[in-house]
Parts: C-alpha cells; structure tokens; sequence
C-alpha cells in the first residue's frame, strides 16, 4: 500500500472512530427513552468501518514490520505499541458487546479508550508523513516506490542507506553508468533487506545522472591522462603522491576494474607512461611552493 493511501485510509479511519463516539455521547449522554433506530445503525455503520479500516491498516503494517530489520525509531516503536495496544482493546470491546453482557455498561469508556488510542497510533504516522509532503521532502516508507525516477528521492536513499556502511565522500567518485549499475547491484544483493529493489532503482538512477564522468576541468599536458583519467579525477589527485610503476600498474588495473569504458585494457601501458612521465612535473610546483614557504619562515 503506497504512502498516500495509508494516510487516506487513516484519515477514514479517524473519521469513523470519531462519528461512532459522538453518536454513542448523544445517546447516553441525552437521555430521550429508548434510543432510535438511526443512532443504532449510525453508530454500526460508523463503528464497523472503523473496525474494517483498522484491520486492513494493521495487516499493512504488520508486512512491513516484518520486513523491517533496523533499529527502530522511538516514533516508531510508539506506533508500532499503541497499534497492537488498540488491536487488544478492540478484541476486548467486541468481546463485552457480544459474550458479556454484565460489562456492557464499560463499553462507552472503553469506546473512547480505542478513540484515544487510534488518534495516538493514527498521529504517529500520518503526522510525519504530512510534514514531510509540506516541506515537499521526499517521504521514505517501507511500501514499495513509485517506478518513476525521482532525483529528490534518489538521493534521499543514498544518503539514508548507504552512509550506514560507507562515508559518502569515498564512494561518489564519478563512475560511466555501466558501472553505477554493478556497484548498485551487488550493494543490493548485499544489504537486502535493507536496500530493496525499488529503492536501488532510485538510488542508481540519481547516480547515472548526477554521478557519471566529466569532461576534463583542466589538462595534464598528456592527453592519454586526459582522455582516461581526468573524467572521473582532478590532476592533483592523480598525482599528489609519486609511485612507482609497479604501483601504477595495479591502480591502473584497479580503475579498468571500475571503469573498463574508459581504461581499456589495450590502454595501460601508454596509461602508466604518462603517469611516470607526469610525476615530476608535478612535483617540482610543489617542491618550489615548499622551499617557499621554508623561506618565508626563515624570515
């Protein structure tokens, strides 16, 4: 059941708890003889909706606490106790009204009671999700997700399922989208039921189109770095430590791993070449910026 018509049907919900406890308070609260037929009927009608709305609401519930294997919040633990709390109290109540006729006079009580409780169980839920469709936030549930590509969405996943295991900053490096697609399909498989599959769609759609290779922001001097390594790294990153090419040989074969789109295997040796050729131009900036500053000290 989606999101939206949880908090219809909740709202339903409500509403007929509501309109059944009124219509009890002005028969007994109004004492008129003998109440008429229609406050009986209204009040059957109003509380037996109620009871209908409550169980397909609960068994909803109960699919997704099932499959729901973090931690909880305390918003939730509040939701989760108060519903199955009102569902005892609701066995108890029909139990009196058709078995126990010497309790009959508890009923009104016992009426408001699972009023009360529905409100709390209702208000636990529904109020979030209105705040979240408020501030127009994406709203996460353990119901499936829409099919439609969702970027807000997307990267509400991201943040909210992957940080658990990963800081975001190493992971997010640009990757073709071949790549995102295997990286999201094996962290899938991996963290069910954590990451499902509709929510993997979402995470690697917000990732092909916000995280995938670039153009070069500024050249090397080597166009072979240029073309296979700056779509996804700056120059300085490349370069900010010297190795040897035994060392490059296997970041190379790392980053064809990763990303065999753009470091083809044929591509490797004129790939190491340049990054050896590289390193000292690199390095000699760095060295004068250093014997800079040493001086500067001296000073």
């Amino acid at each position: 059941m989606s999101p939206l018509l949880s908090a219809i049907l909740t709202s339903v919900l409500l509403l007929c708890g509501a309109v059944a406890v009124v219509v009890m308070m002005n028969r007994l609260g109004r004492p008129q003889g003998e109440p008429s037929p229609r406050q009986l009927v209204l009040h059957r009608l109003f509380g037996w909706s109620f009871v209908a709305a409550f169980l397909v609401l609960i068994t909803t519930m109960f699919v997704r606490f099932y499959a729901y294997w973090e931690e909880d919040s305390p918003r939730i633990v509040i939701h989760y106790t108060a519903a199955f709390a009102l569902l005892a109290l609701l066995l108890l109540k029909i139990a009196i009204a058709r078995l126990y006729p010497g309790f009959r006079t508890h009923l009104f009580a016992l009426g408001a009671l699972v009023f009360l409780l529905a409100f709390l169980t209702a208000a636990s839920a529904l109020s979030h999700y209105l705040v979240r469709m408020t501030q127009r936030a994406p709203y996460i549930s353990h119901a499936s997700l829409s099919s439609a590509p969702d970027l807000e969405l997307g990267k509400q996943l991201l943040i909210e399922r992957c940080r658990t295991c990963h800081v975001l900053d190493t992971i997010l490096r640009p990757r073709p989208a071949k790549a995102w697609e295997n990286v999201v399909d094996a962290m899938a498989k991996l963290a069910w039921p954590r990451i499902r599959p509709d929510e993997a769609r979402q995470i690697l759609h917000y990732l092909v189109t916000t995280r995938v290779p670039r153009g070069p922001s500024a050249g090397t001097g080597y166009e072979v770095l240029d073309e296979h390594c700056l779509p996804c790294h700056e120059p300085a990153e490349i370069l900010a430590s010297p190795r040897t090419r035994e060392e490059w040989v296997e970041v190379v074969a790392r980053m064809s791993e990763i990303a065999p789109e753009l470091v083809h295997v044929a591509d490797h040796g004129p790939i190491v070449d340049a990054l050896l050729a590289a390193q000292p131009k690199a390095a000699a900036p760095r060295a004068a910026e250093a014997a800079q500053v040493r001086e500067e000290g001296r000073r």
